[in-house]
């Protein structure tokens, strides 16, 4: 009967795993924060995520996890006009076509290794599945810009991001039902929690026409935006 029991248990739980699961991205906190006032404030919008997995067995219910982390949000786009807007107060075009605005999106991906925990609710079809993963987050610095056409003066008002891409420490930690299909194919439900940010200059200044030298300094703001947000996923997992 022992030797039953742990044939059973070991069902589907040793070797090695892959996995691929996606769903959506919450903003939570300062992310998702709209305050003008504010240099941690993200804007960001419900997005996209996508979790590559690799795990390892140890033994029946701890394995060391290798992640690639994909994700992307949209960003506010009115509430961040205004905020560009604040930054260049005074020199506004009447003429909203010479207003030239760019932004697009918060795009971060993060290698991680860490451990996932499972215990079986219903064996051989049910488990409930946590982990832990830490690693290196390179976060997208989104285009966030306001270019004015002074042609009169033959000049440029600026207002932008500086830097393509800020590094970062990452925690996620997940909490996930498993289903057991048969020995190979599972299937997956998880809600994860992940945590790292972007720091950045964000610079305002005047240049001439047809030249890349700053002529007058409007004022520089660092920016240290948390990127927290709430996952909620569905994934495969295969066997090998």
């Amino acid at each position: 009967m022992l030797l039953t029991a742990i044939s059973l248990i070991s069902f589907g739980q040793k070797g090695f795993k892959v996995g691929i699961a996606m769903g959506s991205v919450i903003p939570l906190a300062d992310f998702k924060s709209t305050n003008i006032n504010s240099l941690n404030s993200g804007y960001a919008e419900n997005g996209f995520m996508l979790n590559f997995d690799g795990d390892y067995f140890l033994h029946n219910r701890l394995a060391v996890s290798a992640r690639f982390h994909f994700g992307m949000t949209s960003i506010n786009e009115p509430a961040y006009i205004k905020r560009l807007e604040s930054d260049l107060n005074g020199y506004l075009s009447a003429d909203d076509e010479k207003n030239i605005y760019n932004i697009n999106i918060w795009q971060w991906s993060a290698p991680m290794v860490g451990l996932k925990y499972n215990f079986p609710l219903v064996i051989n079809k049910l488990y409930i599945e946590a982990g832990a993963f830490s690693g290196i987050c390179f976060t997208q610095i989104p285009n966030q810009s306001l270019h004015i056409e002074d042609e009169v003066n033959q000049k440029a008002i600026i207002s932008e991001n500086i830097g393509e891409r800020s590094t970062a420490i990452p925690v996620m930690a997940d909490l996930a039902l498993r289903f057991i299909a048969n020995e190979r194919m599972q299937f997956k439900i998880a809600s994860s929690y992940f945590q790292s940010k972007a720091d950045f200059l964000h610079a305002n200044y005047i240049i001439k026409y047809n030249s890349t030298e700053v002529e007058t300094e409007l004022g520089n703001n660092n920016y240290s935006v948390p990127i927290k947000n709430l996952n909620l996923s569905i994934g495969l997992i295969y066997k090998l």
